[in-house]
């Protein structure tokens, strides 16, 4: 008969008699009384293990970690692989240290339609907005006129509009930036006529720059410290000729103007694929350098968050040779840096360089980066 465990102090009653035997002892229970007592074996088996090891403790270690820690290559997926292959075989370096590449389009990419008329229509709606603010108009004149005498967009006399893709735009107005209050953005995203958007036909690219928490955790260990972002970032990576195609807009100075198409040059604001082909492109750049400036070239791997570079030093000397460092690797790539600031009061000092763009060393006041205090 089995009874299960939690039954047993159910089951004792009074009366326990023990023997002279000293492990005997008599128990009675509901059922009479039980007999209980050491059982002993005749044989006792006696096991010996011995453990040999030639490695020392160091090497242990180092293993356990070994084991343990993430793999420090991210691991991509399949559509990631082929944006990052494609990164590749499209890249080129310009004579004006530029670099050009091409749209990573997927599979989706012979499904566009025709996007002429929507753009059109958008484009006549933002203008009748346009003229009812005649400072945001001014801004929004500014910002394309200087968009093609930097070369970032050229006028097309002659056009195929329904091979091509047309990007509706809007303005974007920030009243806190130092720089640019207004910028223009594009829309990828808008449908053709086939139900299927520029965005829907790009690979987006991974992820190729260090997470924002492991960036500000090194930047607060540092004694000197610096920041400092990139002048138009996107705009620095010019978009390869065949590609150019499905870049274009609609624009005119004022409506007793004729529309007018441009092509955009560069990589633009509102396409899926441009974070990764600026921020691969900003690698590719310290990939190029590193030779000659190993330890500057791994800032810019690791202390970047998309256009914002956020490092520093223990002394004042080393920091003031890594920012001209940084600062000439990124030129050689059309990367210019700007806006810079520190904590120490010797950064102080301009350059012999000159720059319209304001500087700031001072973080007596309060300073944001990537938008934190």
């Amino acid at each position: 008969m089995l009874i299960g465990a939690e039954y047993f102090y159910q089951l004792l009653c009074i009366g326990q008699i023990k023997l002279k035997t000293g492990t005997t002892i008599l128990q009675r229970t509901r059922f009479g009384w039980v007999v209980t007592r050491k059982i002993y074996s005749p044989s006792q088996k006696v096991n010996n293990l011995c453990h040999l090891s030639r490695s020392t403790l160091e090497n242990a270690v180092q293993r356990f970690w070994e084991t343990e820690e993430l793999p420090t290559r991210k691991i991509l997926s399949p559509e990631e692989e082929d944006c990052e292959k494609y990164y590749k075989q499209t890249l080129e370096k310009l004579s004006s240290g530029h670099y050009a590449v091409g749209l990573p389009f997927n599979t989706k990419k012979d499904e566009l339609g025709e996007s002429y008329k929507t753009a059109l229509t958008r484009f006549q709606g933002l203008e009748k907005r346009l003229t009812t603010d005649a400072k945001l108009y001014e801004e929004y004149r500014s910002f394309l006129k200087e968009y093609e005498n930097l070369g970032h967009m050229t006028r097309v006399e002659d056009t195929d509009k329904q091979n091509e893709y047309f990007l509706p735009h809007h303005a974007v107005v920030k009243n806190t930036s130092t720089t640019t209050r207004l910028r223009v953005v594009f829309d990828a995203s808008a449908k053709t006529t086939s139900g299927v958007s520029l965005n829907d036909t790009l690979l987006t690219g991974p992820v190729v720059q260090q997470n924002l928490f492991s960036i500000v955790t090194r930047f607060r260990l540092h004694n000197i410290v610096f920041t400092a972002d990139i002048k138009k970032m996107f705009r620095q990576v010019f978009i390869r000729k065949d590609d150019r195609q499905y870049q274009k807009i609609l624009w005119r100075n004022n409506p007793e103007e004729v529309i007018q198409i441009y092509k955009l040059n560069a990589v633009t604001y509102g396409m899926s694929s441009s974070p990764y082909l600026a921020t691969r492109t900003v690698q590719q750049v310290a990939a190029d350098e590193r030779q000659t400036f190993p330890e500057a070239t791994d800032i810019i791997t690791k202390d970047m968050y998309v256009d914002d570079l956020l490092t520093g030093a223990e002394t004042v000397k080393r920091t003031q040779t890594l920012k001209t460092q940084i600062s000439g690797i990124l030129s050689r790539g059309g990367f210019n840096l700007r806006k810079w600031a520190s904590n120490h009061p010797q950064l102080n000092e301009r350059s012999e360089q000159t720059t319209e763009e304001p500087i700031c060393f001072d973080f007596s006041d309060v300073h944001k980066t990537l938008g934190i205090l």
